[in-house]
């Protein structure tokens, strides 16, 4: 998604609720979640206002990437595993 490759590219991101649905993200701690227009608006101005605690954010989304195995070296071990199990017949179609 998109705001894995942010977190990736150590980018501090505003979200709304359904942007962090499924990714282990903690609001305040990885991302600033905002429901309305207007709470949008005030995490970005947080982030520009604050810029060693936007930098410190988005170190703990980047580490929160490596410790959730949100990186493409784990998804593709991941593909591995299942074609490998798939190839050798260890899975039922």
């Amino acid at each position: 998604t998109k705001m894995l490759e942010a977190f990736s590219f150590g980018v501090p991101v505003v979200s709304t609720p359904i942007g962090v649905e499924g990714i282990r993200a903690e609001p305040g701690q990885h991302v600033i979640v905002g429901a309305t227009a207007s709470e949008l608006a005030n995490g970005v101005v947080e982030l520009l206002a604050d810029p060693s605690s936007a930098s410190a954010q988005a170190a703990r989304a980047r580490a929160l990437l490596e410790e959730e195995g949100y990186t493409w070296s784990a998804a593709g071990a991941t593909l591995l595993g299942v074609l490998d199990r798939v190839a050798n017949g260890a899975v039922d179609t």
